[in-house]
């Protein structure tokens, strides 16, 4: 069930996409033996690729084209390449159109729609450049490779390379046997946990996700309103993280202080 309402998260989850299991997607693109399944997630094109510092590619392009030769050549698994759920709403670039026209038949592109859950079952391991999947997957036990470290790939759940060249060398190995699996579930579950939980006190103050738009600035003064006393509140904590904290991520200095919370007066 999906209680969010991040786009991106809607679209994965529409209870309107195609399922798609293991067999179906064989059957789809005419695999007849059973080899390893990796799927290639690509990831929203319109992201900041470097928030997270510095990637081993120059955007998302680089990565996902240079991947795409990379595994080419690496016949020994089938590959499924899935497109951003967001392509369905951005629909300016896509995942088929930064691909050649021609593609080789031990890798698969997945069409738009197709069901996420589904998916995850049944492919056998995941690449990806830094996106949210590595932690979904790593939750429910299924081996990651990370392009690049970006916000997790030093939390030790997912096989994370020291260079472009390392991660590419990897892509043709069974890279996954290296990971302990039951680390990589307890240890994406409490990065998660940390990462997208909010303090108590924050109470409401979240905002819309953007892709509200202009509807974001209609409710904007009502939101205002009604959360006075957590914006002061949110004020104080980043007035102590900016003073008192080394801690470059402010979101985890304020959940590791979330329980010596102390509200001074704002005279």
């Amino acid at each position: 069930m999906n209680l969010s309402n991040d786009l991106g998260t809607n679209y994965k989850y529409d209870s309107n996409n195609v399922t798609y299991d293991r067999s179906s997607i064989h059957e789809y693109f005419n695999w007849i033996d059973d080899r390893p399944l990796i799927a290639v997630y690509s990831t929203s094109w319109f992201d900041y690729p470097h928030v997270y510092g510095e990637l081993f590619f120059t955007d998302v392009v680089d990565w996902i084209q240079t991947t795409f030769k990379t595994i080419s050549e690496i016949r020994h698994f089938h590959w499924l390449l899935r497109p951003h759920p967001c392509d369905a709403w951005y629909k300016y670039y896509d995942l088929k159109k930064a691909l050649p026209s021609v593609i080789p038949n031990h890798i698969g592109l997945a069409p738009l729609g197709w069901d996420g859950n589904e998916i995850e079952n049944s492919v056998d391991a995941l690449v990806t450049l830094y996106g949210t999947a590595g932690l979904e997957y790593a939750s429910i036990g299924k081996p990651v490779l990370v392009a690049s470290q970006g916000w997790y790939g030093h939390v030790g759940f997912v096989q994370s390379p020291t260079s472009r060249d390392e991660y590419l060398k990897l892509l043709p190995s069974k890279w996954w046997l290296n990971l302990d699996l039951q680390k990589s579930i307890e240890l994406s579950n409490l990065f998660a946990g940390w990462h997208f939980a909010v303090p108590s006190w924050q109470e409401n103050l979240i905002m819309y996700d953007d892709s509200k738009q202009d509807d974001i600035y209609e409710y904007f003064p009502m939101w205002l309103q009604e959360n006075q006393r957590s914006i002061k509140d949110e004020i104080l904590q980043i007035r102590k993280w900016f003073k008192y904290s080394n801690n470059k991520s402010y979101h985890t200095f304020k959940i590791v202080h979330s329980q010596d919370f102390s509200i001074p007066s704002y005279n």
